[in-house]
């Protein structure tokens, strides 16, 4: 098995007895106190247990350890999250048509990550580390359309290319080399977004006016000077991970 299999079972066999013992998955055992985070002892644990093994995996485990936690119900983005994913290494991980709905990666590591064709609706990526991530043919459950948060987060490289991503929300991206051709995107909302050298062609943006958009979206973009001016979330590239 080697040691990257032999860690990643151990991991799963720790947390499944956490959740069998303490009843994780249970939003009523999780301690709100109005946070994002479940701030329990047991909560700690497991985010503990989760940080250190992503550092042992590669890309497939990885993927294998994100799509548990959102099964089991530890990653929701809806209420409060078991597990904080915050500076997660989730680098190179593979989500290939994975079901992430409703998810929070908030401040999460994600570069190079594979999310093709993966059920993004109502996922969180705020302040993540999305440089070179590829979400092509991402698309949104149609029992419901729920909006995705990518706020404040970097996209540098990015793709998301034919992405279905109706009001999902920008608001203070940056990034540069951004691919958002033929991608849907009605209702965006790219407030105080900071993008250079965006591909937008064919991209489809319903009845959002031109202002809803940042300066030079399109091919141009904005100058490189005016880009490098503006301080944002890219400027940090190691996300640092929170107390």
């Amino acid at each position: 098995m080697g040691l990257v299999g032999a860690a990643h079972r151990a991991y799963l066999q720790q947390m499944a007895g956490l959740i069998a013992q303490n009843g994780l998955a249970n939003a009523d055992n999780r301690d709100t106190d109005g946070d994002t985070f479940d701030d329990s002892p047991i909560a700690g644990l497991a985010r503990s247990l989760t940080m250190t093994v992503l550092r042992q995996l590669d890309g497939s485990r990885k993927g294998h350890v994100a799509q548990f936690l959102a099964q089991s119900g530890l990653i929701k983005n809806k209420g409060v999250a078991v597990v904080n994913l915050y500076g997660a290494d989730l680098r190179d991980a593979v989500l290939f048509d994975a079901f992430l709905s409703n998810t929070s990666f908030i401040g999460a590591d994600l570069q190079g990550a594979d999310l093709r064709y993966s059920w993004i609706d109502g996922a969180n990526f705020t302040s993540a580390d999305l440089r070179d991530t590829n979400l092509a043919y991402t698309a949104y459950d149609p029992k419901g359309v729920q909006r995705s948060y990518f706020d404040a987060s970097c996209l540098t490289g990015a793709r998301f290319t034919a992405a279905d991503l109706p009001d999902a929300s920008f608001d203070g991206a940056h990034g540069s080399d951004v691919d958002f051709s033929k991608a849907s995107l009605t209702g965006g909302d790219f407030t105080d977004a900071v993008l250079m050298d965006v591909e937008a062609a064919g991209t489809k943006y319903g009845a959002a006016t031109p202002k809803t958009f940042p300066p030079g979206w399109g091919r141009r973009g904005l100058s490189k000077q005016i880009y490098e001016d503006q301080p944002g979330p890219c400027d940090d590239l190691d996300i640092a991970e929170s107390p």
